[in-house]
């Protein structure tokens, strides 16, 4: 009964992070907020009341918490050995988290970058967690790492029509 009251809780909490995201998306007629930021953050805020919650509950639970000291040493050791495992990976999360927060480029910015093919010129596509998605006028896509865009220098060669826009 406790779990269930839980795992409502936790499905209550997440439907109001999504509700709350999209309210403030539909409210924001000058197109100022970043989507990419809100939904990045949105999903970190649901995993954070989730992980809040499941460690509540094994408190709360006496056989659980002997059980979660138990396995503390083996899962720290685990992920040790993961961490080394995923670096290139979790540098790539750790550089999109940073692309997303400090907003070098948006979504449409036009760019100039080097590539193993040389320099070049695309519009950008996406932008996730893991890599940076170019649009060249040719119609490739360029996929780079997070990591690589995070450490690289580009040139932007125009804003998205949505900044100049609401800069006038």
């Amino acid at each position: 009964m406790l779990a269930g009251f839980f795992i409502v809780q936790g499905l209550i909490l997440s439907w109001l992070v999504r509700k709350v995201l999209q309210a403030v998306l539909r409210h924001d007629q000058t197109a100022r907020v970043d989507e990419i930021t809100l939904s990045f953050l949105s999903h970190l805020a649901i995993l954070l009341i989730w992980v809040l919650l499941a460690t509540s509950y094994a408190h709360l639970i006496p056989a659980l918490n002997k059980l979660g000291t138990a396995l503390l040493a083996g899962v720290s050791l685990a992920s040790v050995i993961v961490g080394f495992a995923a670096q290139a990976t979790l540098g790539n999360l750790v550089s999109g988290i940073s692309l997303v927060l400090y907003k070098p480029f948006r979504r449409g910015d036009r760019l100039q970058i080097q590539a193993p093919t040389g320099l070049e010129v695309g519009e950008v596509e996406d932008i996730s967690l893991g890599y940076t998605i170019l649009r060249t006028d040719d119609q490739r896509q360029i996929i780079i790492a997070n990591s690589t865009m995070a450490q690289q220098t580009m040139i932007k060669l125009s804003e998205t029509s949505r900044q100049n826009s609401s800069k006038s």
